[in-house]
């Protein structure tokens, strides 16, 4: 299942939160936040690397499916069932 791509933004502010949760010393008052840049290509890299983690998910997903013979006997009876007219279009099944 694909993740979307700000999901690794958001593990990035979760770990963050984290990170202050047990250092409190950080919201104390008059206390200086610590901002450090990080280049765009590193950020690039990051991004390029996440995009290959989903693809690397994704293609283990379908691997996975592929051998599980209850899952292929469902895609079998479903592909069966459209090919002999007795499935529904998905606005009646809305509708119900």
């Amino acid at each position: 299942m694909k993740r979307p791509f700000h999901s690794l933004t958001q593990e990035l502010v979760r770990a963050t939160l984290l990170a202050r949760l047990r250092n409190p010393g950080g919201f104390l008052e008059g206390s200086m936040e610590r901002t450090i840049s990080i280049p765009v290509s590193v950020l690039r890299k990051v991004q390029s690397a996440a995009r290959a983690t989903e693809e690397a998910q994704d293609a283990l997903e379908d691997f996975l499916l592929a051998q599980d013979p209850r899952f292929l006997q469902r895609m079998r009876a479903a592909r069966a069932s459209h090919r002999s007219h007795r499935t529904k279009p998905f606005t009646a099944q809305k509708r119900s």
